[in-house]
Formats: C-alpha cells, structure tokens, sequence
C-alpha cells in the first residue's frame, strides 16, 4: 500500500499555494490483533489527530522522507496492537473518548451483536479506514482537496480492501461521500428504510468483495442501524454458506 500513499501524497503536493499553510492530519488503515478477515469500516476522514502538518515544510521533500515522516508521526501502523487505543479512549478522562462518538458506538453494537466480538475485544475484530487519507484538521477535506486526490485516495481504498480482505465491508460515509470515489448504479440504492442506503459489491483485481453504504450515525438511531447493517451481514453469510 505505500506505493499507492506516495501517490497520494505526491498528488497532495500539488494543492493550491494558498493552502500549503494550513493544518492536515494523515490518516493510515488500522487493523485490529484479533482481526479475522470479517468486516472492514470505512469512514469519510478524520477530524482531528494527534498529529498535524502543513505542506509548505514538506513541499521540497521527496515522497519517500515525507511518507516516512508522516508514517512515524501521524500512524498507528508501526504499533503491535493498532486499535486498542479506540478501548482505553471509551471511558477516559483524555480530551477525546470513543463512547462520546456514534461512529465508534455504532460499530460496537454491530460487532457485539453480530457475536463477531465481545464487549471487551470488539475494537480488535475490525478494520478501519477513511474514503480520504488527508484531510483538514478540524473537520472533513475541502472540495478542492477532494477533487486533487479523489483517483489516489479510490486506488489506495482498492489496495487497502485487497490487502486485508474482508468478507465484508461497511462504509459509514452516506451516500453522497461514497460517491465522491466510486460510481454507483440506481438500481442499487435502497429507498425502503432510512438506516442503510446502498448495497452492492466491488471486484477488484477479480476478487470480490460485498459492502453496504449506511448514511453518517451522527444523530441517527444506533441501535436500528446496527440491526440494519446485521441483517445485510447475515444475508450475505447465509448467500454464501
């Protein structure tokens, strides 16, 4: 995958000048020591880091240095357990907890009551990603910025998807996000509930991989959405047994 990142970063590097002096955060796939090659989550970007930079320090680095740089500052991937800091942030007096997001609660109840994991190693039976790997710091990518990286940010995804391989991959983006890197036929979308909205699957290098597009779970009922995106597991599990 670090070849498709440098191209991601090198299309990066041609951002507009009046923006190399503004925070990004970089965004690496994180994968769970427990992961079984079940679900993969995918995101739309972060929003916020522990990590910031801005361009206009790296823009005479070579990718290689800036890849480096951004890997050693802004990933989790050197670490031997890449998620268990989604668990220690649940209950924590640090700035940031997991349980105050409904992205990271949404996947709990779908891990847990999927009986893919329990209720004490859920965050390590998963694969997280971002549709976008760079991003503004506070807040999603500007379009500008989309439409730079929209190719490298969809062939980094592709790679990520192969890499990992799961048997299936649920994007909390929405729709409207999701078609920001890929196209979508009509005859896929889902019109008979609110809770999930696209399903279809990607082939990819002749393998395949079968996803379902459910809208952001900011403001949304967790629970029915978890039971939504169950129910689509299970169809899948049970058309392919």
């Amino acid at each position: 995958m670090k070849s498709e990142y440098r191209k991601l970063l090198k299309a990066f590097k041609l951002i507009k000048p009046r923006f190399k002096y503004e925070d990004y955060v970089a965004f690496h796939s994180m994968v769970g020591n427990e992961y079984n090659n079940d679900i993969m989550f995918v995101g739309r970007a972060l929003n916020g880091w522990n990590w910031k930079f801005n361009l206009k320090k790296y823009e005479n680095t070579d990718l290689d240095k800036f890849y480096n740089e951004i890997h050693a500052n802004g990933m989790q991937v050197n670490k031997e357990d890449q998620l268990n800091w989604v668990r220690d942030h649940w209950k924590t007096e640090k700035k940031y907890q997991t349980s105050r997001s409904a992205f990271w609660r949404t996947i709990q109840k779908i891990i847990v009551n999927s009986n893919t994991g329990t209720e004490t190693n859920w965050n390590q039976k998963i694969v997280w990603s971002n549709l976008f790997k760079i991003s503004n710091i506070n807040g999603n990518p500007r379009t500008s910025l989309i439409k730079l990286t929209k190719v490298e940010n969809r062939d980094l995804l592709n790679a990520e998807i192969l890499h990992y391989n799961p048997k299936f991959i649920v994007f909390l983006t929405g729709i409207d996000w999701f078609k920001h890197l890929f196209d979508i036929d009509d005859r896929n979308k889902i019109t008979t509930n609110n809770f999930i909205e696209y399903r279809s699957s990607f082939n990819i290098n002749n393998k395949h991989f079968e996803y379902v597009v459910a809208p952001h779970p900011q403001g949304k009922k967790e629970s029915i959405m978890a039971s939504y995106i169950i129910n689509e597991l299970k169809e899948y599990i049970k058309s392919n047994s």
